[in-house]
């Protein structure tokens, strides 16, 4: 079980993988900072 389960991480990190899923760990937070600054 224990050596399924270090396939299965090594295999998540795999850049193919990461490449398919950025969207989801690492999401763009362009909107969310528009118009936010300090109105002078």
């Amino acid at each position: 079980m224990t050596l399924l389960a270090a396939a299965v991480a090594t295999a998540l990190c795999t850049p193919p993988v990461r490449r398919v899923f950025r969207y989801v760990v690492e999401p763009r937070l362009d909107g969310v900072f528009r118009g936010t600054g300090p109105r002078v």
